[in-house]
């Protein structure tokens, strides 16, 4: 059946930019609505000085958002270092807006320059994450369940290295230490290999990838 979420991932890339670009552009609208809104009593949803103010963040706040790659990363593919990227583009759309506030001469305070943040902060990262959270999931039915011998180093680094997979769900580490026993690594459990059939019927593992590049060649 196809879904929203299955469109949204199956349309061309120019697509998805350019909703990105305009959810961006509605959210900041509505940033500045709310944090002038709840600070200006003079304030007026046809004044000329707000669509004025309006017109002067979008636009430099989408040249920043486009320079700092808001548009370039995939929602499947992002991690923590977008959350700073899009922390750090939306201080400078508040500081944008700050400015642009001041040479129009309009009301504002402290208080709206954080309501303008927070909102905007809100609106365009939690959208992202929760699209993410979306379309992770959306794959991660279809993803192949596997396990994965030898929690060490090389072992974490696969596991999250397929973490980024759209083919492989690592279900759990399989190791000879019995100290890591019943521990979990990136929320996935270590077991020990005398428990091997048992995790393969439980989690129904289709493969076991071997880490554990210190090993002889006979004893992998």
């Amino acid at each position: 059946k196809r879904t929203f979420i299955t469109s949204l991932i199956e349309a061309p890339r120019v697509a998805k930019r350019i909703i990105a670009l305009a959810f961006d552009t509605s959210a900041i609208f509505f940033s500045i609505y709310v944090a002038l809104g709840a600070t200006n009593n003079h304030y007026s949803l046809f004044g000329a000085s707000l669509y004025t103010d309006f017109s002067i963040t979008v636009l430099f706040s989408l040249f920043i958002f486009i320079r700092f790659g808001f548009y370039r990363a995939i929602f499947r593919y992002m991690g923590l270092a977008a959350v700073f990227t899009i922390a750090s583009g939306t201080a400078l759309s508040t500081l944008v807006f700050s400015i642009a506030s001041y040479f129009l001469a309009t009301h504002f305070n402290w208080i709206t320059i954080l309501l303008y943040a927070s909102v905007c902060l809100f609106s365009i990262g939690a959208s992202r994450l929760v699209m993410i959270a979306l379309i992770r999931s959306k794959y991660k039915q279809t993803r192949l369940p596997i396990a994965i011998y030898g929690a060490g180093f090389s072992g974490r680094e696969l596991a999250r290295a397929l973490s980024q997979s759209n083919r492989y769900k690592v279900c759990a580490f399989i190791d000879d230490n019995p100290m890591l026993y019943r521990t979990e690594i990136d929320g996935i459990r270590v077991y020990p290999p005398a428990t091997l059939e048992k995790i393969i019927r439980k989690f129904d593992i289709t493969q076991i990838l071997l880490a554990m590049p210190s090993e002889t060649h006979a004893r992998r």
